[in-house]
């Protein structure tokens, strides 16, 4: 099982990025390569995504499901491709820095198998914190003010 963390502080009162972690239907289009999405029920959600491996493209069915959550600091996840050569689960976690400032940390631990697996793995592994980051910093400052 390869793994995936991810820190930064926002400049954002943790309970204003906690309403965003909330809302499924806010922060889902900004996955890269968003199509659509379903809500299956209040803990699940099935995310249509287009991925770009290269020289093939592909859409991929992906399965979110929230396993637990500690308002307003963390949400534990579990996520799966249709056909399940992608499993994963995770989490993200919220701490006050201070009354305008958060702390973010994300993980996900995360299996590929099947024919494309290395090099799906590849794309993930030099896809570019600095290039991760920023979008989530221009998602969010959207998605808040």
């Amino acid at each position: 099982m390869e793994t995936l963390t991810h820190s930064m502080n926002l400049d954002y009162p943790i309970q204003k990025l906690w309403n965003l972690v909330n809302s499924f239907d806010e922060w889902a289009k900004t996955i890269p390569g968003y199509h659509s999405h379903e809500k299956v029920n209040d803990q699940q959600y099935s995310l249509l995504v287009n991925t770009n491996f290269g020289f093939t493209k592909k859409q991929l069915l992906i399965q979110f499901k929230i396993m637990d959550v500690t308002q307003p600091s963390k949400i534990l996840f579990k996520l799966a491709s249709e056909n399940k050569t992608i499993k994963g689960r995770g989490y993200l976690e919220l701490e006050n820095v201070n009354k305008n400032r958060t702390s973010a940390f994300l993980r996900l631990d995360y299996l590929i198998t099947g024919a494309m697996s290395m090099l799906v793995k590849s794309v993930i592994a030099n896809s570019g914190r600095e290039k991760a980051e920023e979008a989530i910093r221009e998602t969010v400052s959207k998605l808040l003010n």
